[in-house]
């Protein structure tokens, strides 16, 4: 993520690092064209994370864990608004401790969780101003997300795909196992960890969600469920870093990635 960076210390788990002010700049190879909502879902609960708060607000690097996706939507120039999707008893402090103290420069706005993930995304779909020709739908527990990776999905959708997804080919050997006993190893290149943003047309995950709730369809990801209906979805490859914080040491390895991103801001090296 390109940031400017103040020498004003905050308190991290591992030590100090600058506070990050988003700074809007242009990133070469990217039309300045702001036509797409993003979506931030935050309405998970995180058992599996434990602790006494919600995953997505835990400190990372003295910043509410969901504020980096914040701050990295916020600085993608094809991103219009951003929707933030969480309980409506957490609206209050949610704005209180991210997009209030934050430098931003999109219009943010709310919506109301669902008791599945599939509810809130239509919720935020919702949500999303008409006005916009896209959404770009995002886990808020996936902090290390960056504006070039954000562009790039963007970009395979307006130049025609269904929709397009970060991803990361597999790189384990994968095994398909039946009561406790290997049945097949199947060829992993063909097989990619699928992650967020998820981008489309407004008007067709629209659709989408909308004739899923007529036929009761449940479908794991927003990608998954335009596929159902027959789109074309196209995968963006990106670094293994985009990870998905799910356990107390995810958390760590966020840290030791945002930590490598600020030093290489402050030597002048890419993100």
């Amino acid at each position: 993520m390109r940031c400017a960076v103040e020498q004003q210390a905050v308190q991290p788990l591992g030590g100090s690092v600058p506070q990050v002010q988003a700074q809007p700049q242009p990133l070469d190879g990217f039309q300045t064209n702001p036509d797409t909502c993003a979506i931030i879902v935050a309405g998970g609960r995180g058992l599996r994370f434990g602790g006494p708060r919600s995953k997505q607000f835990v400190d990372l690097c003295g910043l509410p864990l969901i504020s980096w996706s914040i701050l990295a939507f916020d600085e993608a120039p094809s991103i219009s608004c951003i929707v933030i999707v969480c309980a409506p008893q957490r609206m209050d402090e949610v704005r209180a401790q991210t997009v209030d103290i934050l430098t931003l420069h999109k219009p943010v706005y709310f919506a109301s969780a669902g008791a599945t993930r599939q509810e809130s995304c239509y919720s935020g779909l919702l949500r999303s101003p008409q006005s916009a020709q896209y959404v770009a739908i995002h886990d808020a527990a996936r902090p290390l997300v960056t504006p070039e990776g954000i562009e790039d999905t963007i970009a395979r959708v307006r130049a025609g795909a269904d929709g397009a997804l970060l991803a990361h080919p597999a790189t384990d050997t994968l095994k398909i196992v039946e009561q406790g006993t290997v049945v097949q190893t199947p060829d992993r290149s063909c097989y990619w960890y699928a992650q967020t943003p998820q981008t489309f047309g407004r008007e067709a995950i629209l659709d989408a969600h909308r004739q899923a709730r007529v036929h009761a369809l449940v479908a794991t990801d927003d990608a998954s469920l335009m596929e159902h209906f027959g789109a074309v979805v196209e995968v963006v490859a990106t670094p293994a870093a985009n990870i998905k914080v799910t356990v107390p040491e995810d958390l760590i390895l966020a840290e030791a990635v945002l930590l490598d991103r600020f030093a290489k801001a402050a030597t002048g090296g890419e993100l």
